[in-house]
């Protein structure tokens, strides 16, 4: 039962975490342009990557980052899930930005132009300390 509950929860959890995200790159870029900002696309194994979910759970789920994000960025959810079929949209992206590992947020112009990234989490550094990295790439 335990184990159910927990798989569940993964499941869920990046879907309530991500509220305002979008899974859909091309309305993603649609909606930055229109609204002139950036891109954040955010790279993710919600269901097997510790790291991930502690991203989530320390920045991502605070309303400070929300807030922030909402503010200055469209975001786009790309979820790698070991329990569930990757789009292949998440898989191309993957492939065309380089990521190298989980997570991994990276800044885009609606042309697509990278403009940096923050790789990796480190637990306790909370959201001021992502919100400050984001903050430096222009």
């Amino acid at each position: 039962m335990k184990i159910l509950l927990a798989l569940l929860l993964a499941l869920v959890l990046p879907a309530i975490v991500h509220a305002d995200w979008s899974t859909d790159y091309k309305a993603a870029v649609a909606q930055a342009k229109a609204q002139n900002k950036l891109v954040l696309l955010h790279f993710t194994g919600s269901d097997w990557c510790p790291s991930c979910q502690l991203l989530d759970k320390e920045v991502i789920s605070q309303k400070s980052f929300q807030e922030f994000v909402n503010k200055n960025y469209v975001g786009v959810l790309l979820d790698f899930p070991q329990e569930t079929a990757v789009k292949q949209q998440n898989t191309d992206l993957y492939n065309q930005y380089n990521v190298s590992g989980f997570p991994t947020l990276i800044v885009t112009t609606p042309d697509g132009k990278e403009l940096g990234r923050v790789e990796g989490y480190y637990p306790g550094i909370g959201p001021d300390a992502v919100i400050s990295k984001l903050k430096s790439i222009k």
